[in-house]
């Protein structure tokens, strides 16, 4: 009985010891630093550049700036030139995305977040508006900065009664593109 109990003690540390292993490796992926390239050459920070979400033929957004910071865990570009506000919507029943991006994050774990302030309204079956003030997704590493994003929106004045409080909003797409090449900054580790 007692090697029984030593053996299950001994599997139980070794199990815990190889799971906290993996935790903190995961760890040191996020915090190493990320480093964005524009033509295969480190992008400095003040690099020109333009961020894009674009909600497929519902609307697309872009706002251009400069990068704020690089190599670092978590990069981002400040985005205060607006260029496209959205609109046109997807034919009857909508959704029509409009707003403007602010700023465009991208972190060393492959996470790349849109700031800003966007209105998804829908028209059928009733009229409903959203504020979204973040959209998420995930890119690869190595790999441009690209991402299928998503995010959830809180009813808006101006909607008609009976909207539910938050709609999910999947399956739009963020870039965030070296404006001199015109071309998605390349991530590394």
């Amino acid at each position: 009985m007692r090697r029984t109990m030593r053996r299950v003690r001994i599997g139980a540390v070794v199990g815990l010891v190889g799971v906290l292993t993996a935790v903190t490796a995961g760890a040191a992926d996020a915090s190493s630093p990320l480093i964005l390239k524009a033509g295969g050459q480190v992008a400095p920070v003040g690099t020109s550049a333009t961020g894009v979400l674009q909600f497929g033929p519902c609307g697309t957004l872009k706002s251009s700036g400069t990068l704020a910071a690089n190599s670092e865990p978590r990069d981002w570009a400040n985005l205060p030139t607006v260029e496209e506000e959205g609109g046109g919507g997807c034919g009857e029943g909508g959704p029509n995305a409009t707003g403007h991006i602010s700023r465009i994050i991208v972190t060393s774990a492959g996470r790349l977040t849109v700031v800003g302030k966007i209105t998804y309204a829908t028209t059928l079956p009733k009229h409903c508006v959203y504020t979204l003030k973040r959209l998420s997704g995930h890119f690869p590493i190595p790999g441009s900065t690209h991402a299928v994003v998503s995010g959830v929106g809180s009813v808006a004045t101006g909607s008609a009664e009976g909207c539910a409080e938050k709609m999910r909003v999947e399956g739009a797409e963020a870039t965030l593109y070296d404006r001199a090449s015109g071309k998605a900054f390349e991530a590394e580790l």
